[in-house]
């Protein structure tokens, strides 16, 4: 799971209305200081919960997604944000908002119900960690609603919010900062509000530079793609590099990233995204490597397992086994009778 470094943002500017430095908190959270640097960037879950996390201890504040979410200026979501305050109406912008949800939250999921008398704004977050799907709930419908009723010239609260978790010994903060009714153990966190709402025209529609901000972000969300494809290939990169190394004891995972242009820490938690650690990778490249060297009658097992990184060739003994499930020997009597 990502989330875009805006929502980062904004706990962090909420945060440090209660005194601390958002490089202070950084710090306390155990993530790098340079986190909020590129605004159009996202977050990994991990930093992303520790940075929550810290927040929660920090301010001691139950309602924390809510405060932020209230407090959350207008661009909190950068081009996206500026382009859903151009819209026409709310229909619009919850439409530009589902085409460009990638560049904010790419796996969660939100959608919008048309029914005959009310409309319904449902969402869904990806994350796993339970205070870090709280926290994106609340703040992410409150945000919602502050945004509607800051486009909209007669604002209106919603007919209702509901949360699908149990409700919290701090319910009644609930109903005073999203202003309607609120109930939980519900099937869906959303709001249901007036169905009229969603085409009433809205006062600062811009065409012009709705236009302008749909190409910046439609640029972004090309570039995104492109991170993407490159991700997806990142396993073939890295085995590419591993291919390529005459000594396979010789190289790390450190050596792999600079090669790369990434840090260690950064190409770990990819790898891991793709379910294959560098330590499974380099197995792989192993195994190509011992079958390809011992099919070759000269090649001495001593020091193949050196070159491999085996401590001995009891090691590679052990792991030619594993890998082919037959001997080293067995093996190399095969391939010498092959034709």
């Amino acid at each position: 799971m990502r989330l875009s470094v805006a929502i980062a943002r904004a706990l962090c500017a909420h945060v440090k209305r209660h005194g601390l430095e958002p490089d202070a908190l950084l710090a306390l959270a155990g993530v790098r200081a340079d986190l909020l640097a590129d605004p159009i960037a996202l977050v990994s879950a991990d930093d992303f919960q520790r940075v929550v996390a810290a927040a929660y201890v920090v301010t001691g504040d139950p309602a924390l997604g809510l405060r932020v979410g209230a407090e959350a200026p207008m661009g909190m979501l950068h081009v996206v944000g500026h382009l859903l305050a151009s819209a026409e109406t709310l229909r619009d912008a919850f439409g530009w908002f589902r085409r460009f949800l990638p560049l904010i939250a790419p796996e969660d999921r939100y959608e919008l119900l048309d029914g005959e008398h009310e409309a319904l704004f449902r969402f869904e977050p990806a994350a796993i960690d339970p205070q870090v799907r709280r926290f994106q709930v609340e703040a992410t419908l409150t945000y919602t609603i502050r945004v509607a009723n800051t486009l909209l010239v007669d604002p209106n609260p919603p007919t209702e919010v509901t949360f699908a978790y149990a409700r919290p010994a701090h319910a009644d903060v609930y109903a005073a900062v999203l202003g309607c009714a609120v109930r939980f153990d519900a099937d869906h966190h959303a709001i249901r509000f007036p169905r009229f709402a969603l085409d009433s025209a809205l006062p600062l529609a811009d065409r012009g530079l709705g236009d302008a901000l749909r190409g910046r972000a439609e640029h972004l969300l090309a570039v995104r793609a492109a991170e993407r494809d490159a991700e997806v290939a990142l396993p073939a990169r890295v085995m590419g590099i591993l291919r390529r190394s005459p000594r396979l004891d010789e190289i790390a995972l450190d050596d792999v990233a600079r090669e790369l242009r990434t840090t260690p820490r950064t190409l770990r938690r990819h790898l891991a995204h793709h379910g294959r650690g560098f330590a499974a990778l380099l197995d792989d490249v192993r195994r190509e490597r011992a079958c390809t060297e011992l099919a070759v009658p000269s090649t001495m097992v001593k020091q193949l397992a050196e070159q491999l990184g085996f401590s001995e060739p009891t090691a590679l003994h052990r792991a030619f086994k594993r890998w082919t499930g037959q001997t080293i020997g067995a093996f190399r009597r095969r391939a010498q009778l092959a034709p």
